[in-house]
């Protein structure tokens, strides 16, 4: 139920003549604490710039989300940084992400409350809000599976939990327009201490992930991510292995790789004559431990093999939840395998 004009009007806001607009371009911060992970220098900030699916982002990292803010929009994220760290129960350091889209929104008979650094509305742009979110629903995922998957090259521990979420527009005459949320969340890890190089290098590696994650691949992956109930989290983890190895398999031109037939019947129970009959999954994951992720050891093949039998034994009710350790060692195979993808090959492009 919305609030009635009284109680708007109440709140300082008044509404605007029909003849007169207010328009805006509307851009969002997205703020994550980076849990596992602690910066050699307190004042590095690193960033990048890429796209997913042709929307336009920028990131940032570092342990101040005030500078990462000015680094990404020139301007503050909040008034007093040590109350925000306090109230957010959250510790550097940080990753920002910023998506601003470029077309301008205009609404007539606006609730506007006008304030000297910027201007209020009430209620006034839920289709423009609409549009970022859905854009945001688009990168997202990807920068934050792809962060997630690079990074853990340092500790299995790294994670991303959002801290804020933080929606404005900027009007033609470069004013800023208002309308702000906030979620705060909490989790508890160990942090890796890494270089600023060396930050820099796999922020970049986390951008060129992001662009090539297939979306079915990515949404499965942030949800894992996010998830604490452990059976939800091996499913999620498990539904994306197998989008990353059937499209992988696709990819794959059996008649070009066909004298690699030997390596790959040593990793199956197949038969080497019958190539073009190995549609299951156990079979394509041995081909493409083969020909695309060369760097797969028979460890690794045998614990592809532990972990599908763990998924039949569920889908069959053998059992109600997965073995504890099993879910971590799922999350390690799936970063192991996106962070090998060949970025010459398409297996992965959405």
């Amino acid at each position: 139920m919305g609030l009635t004009d009284f109680t708007i009007e109440a709140m300082g806001f008044r509404r605007m003549p029909p003849e007169k607009a207010v328009s805006a371009a509307f851009h969002s911060l997205t703020t994550f604490e980076i849990r596992g992970l602690k910066l050699d220098e307190r004042e590095s900030v690193e960033s990048a710039a890429s796209t997913v699916s042709d929307v336009p982002y920028r990131i940032a990292l570092g342990p101040s989300p005030n500078r990462l803010a000015r680094h990404l929009i020139d301007d503050d994220l909040v008034d007093d940084e040590s109350r925000w760290l306090a109230e957010s129960k959250s510790t550097p350091p940080f990753l920002m992400l910023h998506i601003g889209l470029p077309e301008i929104h205009e609404v007539r008979g606006a609730y506007v409350r006008d304030e000297p650094n910027r201007i209020l509305t009430y209620g006034a742009f839920e289709y423009a809000k609409a549009k970022l979110k859905r854009a945001e629903g688009i990168v997202v995922p990807n920068i934050a599976s792809a962060f997630t998957c690079e990074f853990s090259h340092f500790s299995p521990t790294v994670s991303l939990k959002q801290v804020s979420r933080d929606v404005y527009g900027i009007t033609p005459d470069g004013r800023t327009l208002h309308d702000i949320r906030i979620e705060v969340r909490g989790s508890l890890s160990t942090a890796q201490r890494i270089s600023p190089n060396t930050t820099q290098a796999y922020l970049s590696r986390s951008t060129d992930l992001a662009a090539s994650l297939k979306s079915a691949v990515s949404q499965f992956l942030h949800l894992a991510f996010d998830e604490k109930d452990q059976l939800k989290r091996f499913l999620y983890l498990f539904f994306a292995l197998e989008r990353i190895t059937h499209t992988t398999f696709a990819s794959i031109d059996l008649d070009r790789h066909m004298s690699r037939l030997s390596e790959v019947s040593r990793r199956t129970s197949k038969p080497r004559d019958q190539p073009r009959e190995w549609k299951t999954l156990q079979d394509r994951f041995a081909w493409c431990s083969v020909v695309v992720w060369t760097q797969l050891t028979d460890n690794d093949i045998a614990t592809f093999r532990m972990l599908k039998k763990v998924r039949d034994r569920l889908a069959h009710g053998e059992i109600t939840a997965p073995p504890s350790p099993s879910v971590q060692v799922i999350e390690d195979l799936v970063k192991k395998l996106l962070r090998q993808a060949d970025p010459v090959t398409t297996h992965l492009q959405t």
